[in-house]
């Protein structure tokens, strides 16, 4: 199965905003380099005592294709299912994960996940 079709939620078709604001959120202007991430917190498994997983009802989840950025993918899904999805696919002992970012809908708190099971937090 692709992995594309596990992420729950509905699939947002025009999403180029949303993402570019993802973005700019997670890359600081300052950065000479867009693939800098020194400045992401690691959070791992304390990512599900975050204040804004337990009080936010949905979030933006973005699938991050590893070589064509053309497609990437952007859901609108809500908290109960992203939980039980991140439970099921991220597991940061074992180092499974899945390349996604995960956005509340005001962009106060960005979360990427990669293919190697890490949690970091946008700073």
């Amino acid at each position: 199965m692709k992995i594309i079709n596990l992420i729950p939620g509905d699939k947002i078709l025009e999403f180029k905003e949303i993402q570019e604001k993802i973005f700019l959120k997670m890359y600081s202007e300052e950065m000479d380099n867009s693939d800098d991430s020194r400045s992401w917190k690691l959070l791992n498994e304390k990512v599900y005592t975050l204040k804004q997983l337990r009080v936010n009802k949905s979030f933006y989840v973005m699938y991050i294709h590893p070589v064509h950025a053309y497609m990437n993918r952007l859901f609108d899904t809500n908290k109960d299912d992203l939980l039980e999805f991140m439970h099921k696919y991220i597991n940061c002992d074992k180092g499974d994960g899945i390349d996604i970012i995960i956005a509340t809908k005001d962009y106060s708190m960005i979360l990427i996940c990669n293919h190697d099971g890490e949690i970091y937090q946008a700073k």
